[in-house]
């Protein structure tokens, strides 16, 4: 299967459009922090805003990252905090409730399927196409981290939380006759 891309700026200014805040809070929170869906989906209020303030910090709990070993802390940056500072002034939900909560239940995250429906139905409606879906939220992340850093490898596969460099070099598209290329123009 062929991998997911990331979003272009234009795409992604696009499906920052939508009327749904919850779903553009999604893409932001995938675009910005570069969390898996699945991380992503375990964020509850309190993980996101304490004392009426939205946090600098999103942390997951080790529990819910993959690999389980080891949790992960990545600063929101300005779009991200004003995007959930909105979300909340027009939103009042209970700190122990999932951010992104289904309707099925009490108080049940999204599922993983639910979230590729929404960004999958969002491409739709602004005619994205090509192999979009949830993993393109943190491919966008990591190829902007990359280009801001000056196409800084090692702070992209720190970013990610990438244990290896060639697992960020797949995540980017580099491939060995690039890595070539660059070698003969030296």
């Amino acid at each position: 299967m062929p991998s997911r891309r990331h979003f272009t700026a234009p795409e992604l200014d696009l499906l920052l459009q939508t009327e749904n805040p919850l779903h553009r809070l999604l893409v932001c929170l995938g675009c910005t922090t570069g969390f898996r869906i699945s991380e992503l989906l375990s964020l509850k209020v309190s993980n996101v805003m304490q004392d009426g303030r939205v946090l600098d910090y999103l942390i997951v709990a080790k529990e819910h990252m993959k690999g389980k070993k080891k949790c992960r802390r990545v600063k929101l940056n300005a779009n991200a905090r004003n995007m959930l500072t909105a979300f909340f002034e027009m939103h009042v939900i209970d700190s122990a409730h999932y951010l992104f909560r289904s309707r099925q239940g009490t108080n049940r995250p999204l599922t993983s399927c639910m979230a590729w429906r929404i960004v999958r139905s969002l491409c739709l409606q602004y005619n994205i196409g090509g192999n979009v879906g949830t993993h393109s939220l943190r491919k966008t992340f990591a190829m902007s981290v990359y280009r801001t850093s000056g196409n800084d490898i090692r702070l992209t596969q720190i970013a990610l939380g990438h244990a290896n460099v060639e697992v960020t070099m797949r995540y980017l598209g580099i491939s060995g006759a690039e890595v070539d290329s660059v070698i003969d123009r030296m």
